[in-house]
């Protein structure tokens, strides 16, 4: 299972700081989460969640936006969200 949400280019430092400062028990012990994917878009799907963590530690931060397959993939499974 995993969880990413929509985070406009304005707030992208923002959310790396509340990410950073999560004090969540599964998330002690590991390095300073960030966006991952280099460059500046006028939006990121971050993903901020995903199990299992312990083999998935490094994908947390990464921007599913960045990665034209991965974005498909989410704006699909957007599209397919019941309204």
């Amino acid at each position: 299972m995993s969880c990413a949400y929509y985070v406009p280019g304005n707030k992208k430092q923002a959310v790396e700081r509340e990410i950073r400062q999560d004090s969540s028990p599964q998330l002690a012990g590991l390095p300073p989460c960030a966006v991952n994917l280099p460059g500046e878009r006028p939006g990121y799907h971050v993903l901020t969640y995903i199990e299992p963590l312990k083999e998935n530690v490094v994908a947390l931060g990464l921007d599913l936006a960045g990665d034209p397959i991965r974005r498909s993939a989410v704006e699909r499974a957007r599209e397919s969200m019941p309204a």
